[in-house]
Parts: structure tokens; sequence; C-alpha cells
């Protein structure tokens, strides 16, 4: 080979080295930059995954917190004082001016379920309109008391046809020995 033509090689090995590199180069940061881009669309879902089981993990926890309340507002409701069934009916009647029209109350027991006792009462209310029933009904089942209405027969009155009577099994839970027990816990000694 001569030294002309061995100049003239090594100046387009030059050449193609001087245009190949930054191409190679260039190669390299777009792969690069393609496999940066798809590991942060990776990142990128598995971040949204983990916001979306966050905002489920919130809404669970209201949905708890929630829950817990109102199991604590019932939990108060059963220790809250320790009256029998057919007072609480008879103050409910009272507050409601219905008391004259309670024609007969009669116990039908108790009974000890687990930690609490379910005292149940047989009433019967003669001459009541339709709006008169349905307003006892609501204080019955959302009043401040643990009541729950067990039995229910409704007819009509003979004298009025108008007016309907009412017979019911309505059951009341405290939690046993009521405030003597509550006395207990706070005091062991005594």
């Amino acid at each position: 080979m001569n030294i002309s033509g061995l100049t003239q090689e090594i100046k387009e090995r030059l050449t193609m080295i001087k245009f190949g590199l930054p191409a190679v180069a260039a190669a390299v940061l777009l792969l690069t930059l393609a496999i940066f881009t798809a590991r942060l669309y990776a990142v990128n879902g598995a971040l949204n995954k983990i916001e979306a089981r966050y905002a489920e993990f919130d809404t669970l926890t209201a949905q708890y917190e929630g829950i817990m309340e109102g199991r604590q507002g019932s939990k108060e409701k059963l220790t809250a004082r320790a009256i029998n069934t057919a007072e609480t009916i008879d103050e409910i009647l009272t507050s409601m001016s219905l008391k004259a029209r309670l024609s007969a109350v009669k116990s039908a027991g108790q009974r000890a379920v687990m930690e609490y006792t379910e005292e149940t009462v047989e009433i019967k209310l003669r001459d009541l309109t339709a709006n008169e029933l349905i307003n006892i009904l609501y204080v019955i089942e959302h009043g401040g008391h643990p009541l729950s209405i067990k039995t229910f027969k409704l007819k009509k009155a003979f004298e009025d046809p108008d007016k309907l009577e009412l017979t019911a099994s309505i059951s009341m839970i405290t939690a046993q020995g009521g405030e003597m027990e509550q006395k207990k816990q706070l005091n062991p000694g005594k």
C-alpha cells in the first residue's frame, strides 16, 4: 500500500468516526431516554395505584369511624340509666300526651343475653289516629331509649272505624346490672 492510499483510508475512517460517533451517541441517548420514559410511566402507574388504594383506605377509615361512633352511641343508650320498660313507655306516652289511651301494660318477663338484659312489656293502646300511631312507632324506634318492637297487632276500633287499637310487645335492652354494674367496674374494690 502506498502512503497516499493509507492517508486516504485514514481520512475516510476519521470521517466515519467523526460522523458515526455522534450518531452512535445519539442512538445511545435515544435508547436511554426511551428506557427512562418507560420506567417513568411504570412508576407513575404504580403511584396512581397507590393513590387509589390510599383513597379507598381513607374511605374505609371514615366508614369505620362512623360505625364506631354509632356503636358508642348505642352503647351509651344501653348503659344510660337503669329504668324499666314500662316506665320508659309511660314516659314516652306522657311526652306525647297519649297516656290516657293506654289501656293495659303487662310485663312479659326478662331474659339475659350475654352481658345484656332484655325486658319485654306488652301494651295496649286505644283510640289512636294513624298519625299518632306513626309518631309512637317513630319515637320507639328512633328515640333516646334502646327499645325495639317484638310483636305488633293493629285493628280498627269497634266504636269509631277511623280510630285504631294497638297491641304490641316492646323490648328494652340494657347492660346487666344497670348503674350498679357500672359503679362496680369503676370501683372494683367496693
